[in-house]
């Protein structure tokens, strides 16, 4: 009698997957519950486990965070590739996040109150069963969802021409996509999208965005967005951003952003800022900062600030600060700083022009104003009062009163 070979080691790999969109689920955990051997998927929702001297089954418990908890018991063998899928929680069922082509993890747009109220929960629950892959139609034509030529499967369609007179609900577009109202993109937009009321994209955008309202990117933006209130790249732009209101960018910006009221930069800015009251950049910026009102770069600024108000600069300068009543630069001003009201600085390695009032630790160069305060200048200081603990160019104007009347002192020092 031949007995059977005893299996010493078990080897189980696979992908856990949702049961509702098939997409893969990374982070969740999968427990072998004999011996509490555990692992955790990856962002693609691959897992790899090994159990030694297995008993007759493995008995396996796969959860994560907005699904059902599943338990399964597997007959003991060699090796498996096994796929595990989960079925999300009721209230979570809509939530299928986006995982881009680098790895990148996006939120899906299905959970933003838009999509709520504009695209029923069956449109959705739909969508995320069928498999993009395989459904790209090329022309949608709609009025809303699910009334299109898309049906009920319109959000996992990629088309490349996309017509809609209220709204339109697809997976992706490369080509043309325009609405009466508002399109939403659940995943990348290549092409050109222009909406009377907005554009919501889950993904990345390389091309052009146009609306009304608004312009929203969750992923990357390459394009040109012209909004007539906000428009907001969530992983950066690479283009122009033009809006009555407000431009937000949640990390780098290269290019051009204009608004009538507000352009923030969560992150480095290079290239134009120009707001009708406020641009805000936290990080460094290089190139050309303008408002009506005030600056503010939190970083090192390379380039030029102007503003009707004041100027901010959290770290060097090296350029032009000019404003009507205030610049401040955190550290070393390599460069110019004008303003009607005053100047405050650590070091200066150029010039200070103040209508009123001039103040630097350091001065390599020429401070002119009413008032100048310096511990050290190297260079001149040039005012109706210096102040200066170090240094002997520093030059005044006065008057003296006397018997004899008024005498203008040519040129005297103050030295503290």
């Amino acid at each position: 009698m031949i007995r059977p070979k005893k299996i010493t080691s078990v080897y189980l790999e696979g992908v856990i997957v949702s049961r509702v969109s098939k997409r893969p689920i990374g982070g969740a955990t999968i427990t072998e519950l004999s011996n509490k051997t555990s692992t955790t998927s990856t962002r693609y929702g691959r897992y790899a486990l090994r159990k030694d001297d297995p008993q007759d089954k493995l008995f396996l418990r796969i959860s994560y965070d907005g699904f059902q908890e599943e338990r399964i018991a597997l007959k003991a063998q060699t090796n498996y590739d096994y796929e595990i899928s989960l079925l999300p929680q009721v209230n979570q069922m809509q939530f299928v996040p986006f995982v881009a082509e680098n790895g990148d993890v996006y939120a899906s747009i299905d959970e933003r109150p838009l999509v709520k109220v504009f695209v029923p929960e069956r449109v959705i629950v739909e969508s995320n069963n069928m498999d993009s892959t395989d459904f790209k139609p090329g022309i949608q034509l709609s009025v809303f969802p699910p009334i299109s030529t898309n049906k009920l499967g319109s959000g996992d369609a990629t088309n490349n021409l996309s017509l809609n007179l209220l709204v339109g609900y697809n997976e992706a577009l490369e080509g043309l996509e325009l609405s009466a109202f508002m399109n939403l993109l659940r995943k990348d937009m290549y092409g050109a999208q222009f909406a009377g009321f907005g554009n919501i994209v889950g993904g990345d955008v390389i091309g052009i965005q146009g609306a009304g309202l608004f312009n929203s990117v969750t992923g990357s933006t390459f394009a040109l967005q012209s909004a007539g209130m906000f428009n907001y790249s969530g992983k950066g732009l690479k283009g122009i951003q033009v809006s009555g209101f407000l431009n937000l960018n949640r990390a780098t910006m290269i290019g051009i952003q204009a608004a009538g009221f507000n352009n923030l930069i969560a992150g480095n800015g290079f290239g134009l800022q120009a707001a009708g009251f406020i641009n805000t950049n936290v990080g460094r910026f290089g190139g050309i900062q303008i408002a009506g009102f005030q600056n503010t770069t939190t970083g090192k600024l390379h380039g030029l600030q102007a503003a009707g108000f004041v100027n901010i600069a959290g770290a060097k300068v090296n350029g032009l600060q000019t404003a009507r009543f205030l610049n401040v630069s955190g550290k070393t001003m390599n460069g110019i700083q004008l303003s009607g009201f005053v100047n405050v600085n650590d070091d200066v390695n150029g010039v200070q022009i103040a209508g009123l009032f001039n103040r630097a630790k350091k001065v390599n160069g020429v401070q002119i104003g009413l008032i100048n305060r310096a511990y050290e200048v190297n260079g001149v200081s040039i005012g109706l009062l210096n102040i200066i603990k170090k240094g002997y160019k520093r030059l005044e104007a006065s008057y003296q009163e006397n018997d004899l009347g008024t005498e203008l002192q040519n040129m005297k020092s103050l030295v503290l």
